[in-house]
């Protein structure tokens, strides 16, 4: 650790309030710790998540609660209606007219539906890395012990 930076110590409950508002937004990290006036970085935030297996385990469930949270999103947005002026230049001039703006509303569900992936993409290779990590674990015990035997 750098000096002057000291360690804070792991808060259980706040680390589970940002959790918490992380599952039930679309936000990033960096806003939920805005909004809370918190007094952690991100880079606490994700030590502390590393710190402990239930932490972890805490924080991925908050993730995948996140990634439906912004796909949920994306559906209430596709039946939505953005009524709105639709203006075109053309050789004659400007056209004007008042519709509803299907392709605007085709960009944001695609950005919801986008940055759900993404979430849920992360999280299919964090626990695909977990799995990984515990099957090598596993592994080098049965090495040792078998090493021992001999």
């Amino acid at each position: 650790m750098p000096a002057g930076h000291p360690s804070l110590p792991i808060d259980a409950n706040l680390f589970s309030e940002i959790c918490e508002r992380l599952a039930c937004s679309d936000k990033a990290l960096y806003e939920v710790l805005a909004d809370l006036d918190s007094p952690i970085s991100e880079r606490t935030f994700y030590r502390w998540k590393d710190s402990t297996d239930e932490m972890r385990q805490e924080y991925l469930r908050a993730r995948e609660d996140q990634g439906l949270h912004v796909a949920d999103k994306a559906m209430v947005e596709s039946r939505t209606c953005r009524i709105g002026q639709i203006v075109k230049d053309g050789p004659k001039g400007t056209d004007t007219t008042t519709a509803d703006n299907v392709e605007r509303s085709k960009l944001i569900v695609n950005a919801y539906f986008k940055r759900a992936g993404q979430l849920n993409k992360a999280l299919g290779e964090k626990i695909q890395q977990d799995v990984n990590l515990t099957g090598e674990l596993q592994i080098a015990e049965r090495l040792a012990t078998a090493r021992q035997r001999k």
